[in-house]
C-alpha cells in the first residue's frame, strides 16, 4: 500500500476545514420582531394596509394591551416582541372595520453575497382575530395551523411558522394577514392586532472563489489517493 505523503494529508485536511466552515457558517438575516423598533408610536420596520396583501401601506403602531379595550385580554408585551395594529390607542371604543382583513409587512435584504436558497425564517405569531395567511414575495407560504383558526382564541397563544423557501436576492416582503371580525354585543371596541417575534432567521454566504478552488484541489487528492491504493 502507498501512503499519502504529509503535504498531500495538510491539503486535505485544510480542504476539510474550508468546506466545513462553509456548510456551518451562516449570515443573520436583518429582520426584525414586531414592536421592537419605535418611532414615537410607529413601528420603524413594520406598516400595514387593508385588505389582502394590497393596498397603501401605512406605518404600523405600536399599541398597549395594558388598559381598554384590551385589558389583557392579548398577551402580554415583552422585550422580544409586541403587538402592532392599525392604531396607537383604541380609547374610546374606537374600533378597525368589522370582518375585514388587514396586511401586515416587512422587508429584509439579501446581499449578492449570501445564497438566498439556503435561506431560513423560524418564528411563531398571534392574531386578532384570526390570522389568514403568511406570504413571502407575494406567494402564500405553507403552514400547517392559523392562529385562532381552530376556535382558540389567536391574540393568547403562540402559532409557529417556518420559511424556508420563495427567498429573492435583494429585498424581501414579508406579509401576515389576519382577519378582524365583529364587535361583540356591548360594541366595546373591536382592535385588530398582530404580533410576530423570530425565532431564527439565517442564509449562508456563497463561497469565495478560492474556497472552490481549495476544495476542488483536495477532492483530486482524494480520488488520486484510491487509484495509489487500487493500483
Amino acid at each position: 500500500m502507498i501512503k499519502i505523503g504529509e503535504n498531500m494529508k495538510k491539503t486535505l485536511l485544510l480542504a476539510s476545514l474550508v468546506l466545513a466552515s462553509a456548510v456551518a457558517h451562516a449570515d443573520v438575516l436583518n429582520i426584525y420582531s414586531t414592536g421592537v423598533s419605535a418611532n414615537g408610536s410607529s413601528d420603524t420596520h413594520w406598516t400595514f394596509a387593508q385588505g389582502l396583501g394590497s393596498g397603501v401601506f401605512s406605518a404600523a403602531q405600536i399599541v398597549s394591551t395594558a388598559g381598554f379595550p384590551f385589558n389583557g385580554a392579548w398577551s402580554a408585551d415583552t422585550a422580544t416582541s409586541s403587538w402592532i395594529a392599525p392604531r396607537a390607542s383604541y380609547v374610546g371604543n374606537l374600533s378597525d372595520s368589522a370582518y375585514s382583513t388587514y396586511t401586515f409587512q416587512t422587508t429584509f435584504t439579501i446581499g449578492a453575497g449570501d445564497n438566498a436558497a439556503t435561506a431560513l425564517i423560524n418564528g411563531a405569531w398571534q392574531a386578532d382575530n384570526i390570522g389568514v395567511q403568511v406570504s413571502l414575495n407575494g406567494h402564500a407560504v405553507a403552514v400547517s395551523t392559523l392562529p385562532g383558526a381552530s376556535g382558540g382564541a389567536g391574540y393568547q397563544n403562540w402559532t409557529p411558522f417556518t420559511i424556508s423557501s420563495g427567498f429573492q436576492q435583494g429585498v424581501n416582503t414579508l406579509q401576515f394577514t389576519v382577519l378582524n371580525t365583529g364587535t361583540d354585543a356591548g360594541n366595546t371596541g373591536n382592535p385588530t392586532g398582530l404580533r410576530v417575534e423570530f425565532s431564527g432567521a439565517t442564509v449562508s454566504p456563497v463561497p469565495e472563489p478560492e474556497s472552490y478552488a481549495l476544495m476542488g484541489l483536495g477532492l483530486a487528492g482524494v480520488l488520486l489517493a484510491r487509484r495509489r491504493r487500487r493500483a
